[in-house]
């Protein structure tokens, strides 16, 4: 984790251009999908920093706390992810579940 994050900074002093909004996000799903979700949250936290504007990364950070049950955290960034992307269709259909009553 340490070494992606590491490279991560190499390239964007080094090699801006070689990164683009999605870079992040695909090695987060991938830290993610592999179950290091404390990691991936780190991966898509980075990401939010780099792309604040980007509502794909709140998205995958609200994915990511939601993998983690820390569920107040997903709905903020669910929330911002609508409110950069109001026809963001998933993070509509995911506030809907986590704000269900149980």
């Amino acid at each position: 984790m340490q070494t992606a994050i590491q490279k991560h900074s190499e390239l964007k002093n080094n090699s801006p251009k070689e990164l683009n909004e999605n870079t992040l996000i695909q090695l987060g799903y991938g830290i993610l999908f592999a179950g290091k979700v404390d990691d991936a949250i780190q991966v898509f936290k980075l990401e939010v920093q780099d792309y604040p504007k980007y509502w794909n990364a709140y998205d995958s950070l609200g994915e990511a706390y939601m993998n983690a049950k820390q569920n107040d955290l997903a709905i903020q960034n669910y929330e911002m992810s609508i409110t950069l992307k109001p026809d963001n269709q998933n993070g509509i259909d995911m506030l809907k579940k986590l704000k269900q009553p149980k």
